[in-house]
């Protein structure tokens, strides 16, 4: 989608599970690579942007979380395929629709 970009803002914080970040490698360097926290990141605020929430399918975020990683913040230790994700209509997020 592009090259990377500046950080949006540091306005919501990981004070819970299932909420979508973005992850980067410093300040303004976000590109499109995510991940999904499940629990508190407190460790996490002001360094990645909090971009969304999951909002349906709780129990395969804890299938891959179960799998488990060998590092603290390392990849799941088996791999994970989305074979597909679908997308909602804007609507459904709380945003209105392009004219």
């Amino acid at each position: 989608y592009g090259g990377r970009f500046a950080d949006e803002n540091f306005d919501l914080i990981f004070d819970e599970p299932y909420l979508l970040g973005m992850a980067n490698s410093g300040p303004n360097t976000n590109g499109d690579d995510y991940f999904i926290t499940v629990g508190p990141a407190h460790h996490l605020d002001g360094k990645f942007v909090v971009y969304g929430t999951v909002v349906g399918g709780f129990e395969v975020v804890e299938k891959i979380n179960a799998l488990g990683t060998d590092t603290f913040s390392g990849p799941p230790k088996a791999d994970i395929v989305v074979e597909d994700s679908g997308s909602l209509p804007w609507e459904r997020v709380g945003v209105a629709a392009a004219a």
